[in-house]
């Protein structure tokens, strides 16, 4: 399970076009779907909601760990597709 967590405000995305953080936010249940999500957000220009962000898992739950997936990792192999 993955969520993207803003490390200057440390509040979690709540996913969607234009994302708002919360302190619970989005679980994105399988790494295709955050994917999708990251596709969807990249087709908007010149916006990046997630400047000072990181992908953390839960691994095992309920604890949060930075992942070693990195948002512009994930950005990159959606462009390439």
């Amino acid at each position: 399970m993955y969520k993207i967590l803003n490390l200057k405000t440390n509040l979690y995305s709540k996913g969607g076009v234009l994302p708002k953080f919360h302190s619970i936010g989005k679980t994105w249940r399988l790494l295709s779907h955050l994917k999708l999500h990251l596709l969807l957000i990249s087709e908007v220009k010149n916006y990046n909601p997630y400047e000072d962000c990181v992908i953390v898992e839960s691994i095992p739950k309920p604890n949060w760990v930075i992942s070693n997936l990195t948002l512009e990792t994930l950005m990159k192999e959606i462009n390439t597709h």
